[in-house]
């Protein structure tokens, strides 16, 4: 159903690894990074820069720049810290494709480390990113940061906040 290519390989990515450090991390943050009060997506970057994404460029406001340097917004990218500014860089990267339905028919097409972005009133403006943790045939398991969780389920979501719109990124292993 899906094509995935990519003319040329310069980085690859393992989304077991970008899970793995989200489980380990959702709760207690690691300390080699810092945390802020919306910190879904500074979480999630953590997760694909375990999974082995390669950071990119050194401006903070350049749309193709992705990276962590220090601790202030100074030396920290935008992408790596704002929802809406990575789930551009996810369209034009290279790196992944999307956006895709998080729905009963997809699911089984998510793997662990893919991305999904929420839009709580559902108007399609992205509020908060997730680390796909799990896949199953019902539902995906998400872990964040902001309001941490680890391995809440679509549905779960869906049930405290009924008008919760998803969109999901699916990751290259290479890029």
């Amino acid at each position: 159903m899906f094509a995935f290519t990519a003319d040329a390989f310069a980085g690859s990515y393992d989304g077991d690894d970008a899970a793995d450090y989200a489980d380990t991390y959702w709760q207690n943050y690691n300390p080699a990074y810092t945390s802020f009060e919306c910190d879904c997506t500074n979480f999630v970057s953590q997760c694909l820069y375990a999974g082995g994404w390669e950071e990119t460029g050194s401006e903070v406001d350049d749309p193709d720049a992705w990276f962590y340097n220090g601790s202030s917004t100074s030396q920290i990218s935008e992408i790596w810290r704002l929802v809406d500014d990575l789930e551009d860089f996810l369209d034009s990267s290279g790196r992944a494709s999307g956006p895709y339905p998080v729905t009963g028919p997809y699911y089984s097409y998510y793997l662990p480390g893919d991305v999904v972005f929420a839009s709580w009133d559902g108007d399609g403006d992205m509020e908060h990113a997730y680390i796909v943790t799990g896949v199953y045939s019902t539902h995906l398991e998400l872990t964040a940061h902001t309001n941490d969780r680890h391995d809440i389920t679509t549905t779960e979501i869906r049930q405290i906040k009924n008008s919760v719109y998803f969109e999901g990124w699916f990751l290259y292993s290479s890029y």
